[in-house]
């Protein structure tokens, strides 16, 4: 059974940090203050993109854990044994072991950071699959009740598209973009569809700046009127 992602986490985490605890001789101090420095700087921003990580998995947000985060944290584990075997900075330097590690560490946190964010832009899809506003305009009367339907529709549209163009931050981020999706999806059952195609083409043509008399058929006529709004429309010479 594969470890779950805090269990890894946590493993490489406590072998990294057995290299720092195991050093005791004072002689040794400031050569491995300085190896201790080059793995702080690695362990931390592998620590942020983690963090991030633990946020999309909590929301429910599947992220893909990279092979390299297993080699990483093989690699910390042969090393944790050298220095306990021999607990200098000579003892980690012999060899590739220490720069594999960084390496390795630097590799991982860049593909961990890669994975969050190509995870975070797919479950836009998982959540939300409707159409554009421009497909929804194409496709609607333009009623007054659908106008303003489109309205809230674009609104919720543009901020659930913003809302992904950046990584969330907390948990409650991940609620807010699924609670948009949920908007969106409600706003999109108000749009009326089901109009005649003759009373589609003029009531475009009026949002795109007025329509010609030969669009006024019977049936546009017959509809407007049904509708209560054959008084709202009026005509004008074209100029």
């Amino acid at each position: 059974m594969t470890e779950s992602l805090p269990g890894r986490v946590s493993t490489l985490r406590s072998r990294l940090a057995s290299l720092d605890a195991m050093a005791s001789d004072v002689q040794e101090a400031s050569l491995l203050t300085g190896l201790r420095q080059d793995l702080s700087k690695e362990v931390d921003a592998l620590d942020r993109v983690l963090s991030q990580c633990e946020i999309l998995e909590a929301g429910g947000v599947n992220v893909t854990m990279p092979e390299s985060l297993n080699k990483a944290r093989d690699q910390a584990s042969r090393l944790r044994d050298v220095f306990a075997r021999d607990p200098t900075a000579k003892s980690l330097k012999t060899g590739n072991g220490w720069i594999n590690l960084i390496k390795a560490l630097d590799e991982t946190a860049s593909a961990i950071g890669n994975e969050t964010r190509v995870a975070w832009r797919n479950y836009r899809a998982v959540i939300f699959t409707g159409e554009a506003p421009a497909v929804i305009r194409g496709r609607m009367a333009g009623t007054d009740k659908n106008q303003t339907a489109y309205q809230r529709y674009e609104a919720k549209h543009q901020a659930l598209r913003a809302a992904f163009e950046s990584l969330p931050q907390k948990l409650n981020d991940i609620g807010q973009v699924r609670s948009l999706a949920r908007e969106l999806n409600e706003i999109f059952t108000e749009f009326d569809f089901g109009v005649p195609a003759d009373v589609k083409a003029f009531l475009d043509a009026v949002q795109g700046g007025g329509a010609p008399l030969e669009h006024l058929t019977d049936t546009v006529i017959f509809w407007l009127k049904e509708n209560h709004v054959f008084n709202s429309y009026r005509i004008v010479p074209s100029r």
